[in-house]
């Protein structure tokens, strides 16, 4: 059934699953970041909890013929792959706040590289298109390979109302 993302609600679930007097092991993918809160709650309770690779889950081999993709038959799924490797299952521990929070900005730089060579990248079409032979001009001569730097020009110069005063023929 479902169980809201509370903490209450986890703390009953957790509850619930010590009554069934019986050795449970918590399986589950650690995709994103709605599972850290659930796994947390859980492993202070005392529950076995693995956090896997949804790599490893989505390669396993349950040998069936039709590919089912909801929620019931990923459940399924995890707990087929949770009974195969049950005694390889390996147990989720919390990582400390600082290595988290080191994490979070790891990706969030990552997340910002990929914007800035993605902008950059729309920039130099762009300039491609409006100054054709403009790369011919700014070049960085300190690296051998004579790659062109001329985007970062463009971007220090944004503002500057000399490059729309250069002429067509000037970029040829």
């Amino acid at each position: 059934h479902d169980v809201p993302h509370t903490i209450t609600a986890l703390n009953e679930l957790a509850e619930s699953i010590k009554q069934l007097r019986v050795e449970v092991r918590i399986v589950m993918e650690h995709t994103g970041r709605h599972w850290l809160p659930i796994a947390k709650i859980l492993h202070e309770a005392g529950l076995f909890v693995s956090a896997v690779n949804p790599n490893l889950i989505s390669s396993f081999a349950d040998n069936k013929l039709r590919k089912i993709k909801n929620d019931k038959a990923d459940s399924r799924k995890l707990a087929r792959f949770g009974l195969k490797y049950w005694t390889d299952l390996v147990r989720y521990a919390p990582t400390e706040i600082t290595r988290q929070k080191l994490l979070e900005f790891s990706r969030q730089l990552d997340s910002s590289n990929k914007l800035l060579t993605g902008l950059k990248t729309n920039l130099q079409a762009i300039v491609d298109v409006t100054f054709p032979g403009v790369r011919k001009l700014i070049t960085n001569r300190a690296r051998e390979d004579g790659y062109i730097k001329w985007v970062d020009f463009v971007c220090t110069f944004y503002h500057c109302d000399s490059i729309s005063k250069l002429s067509k023929e000037q970029f040829m």
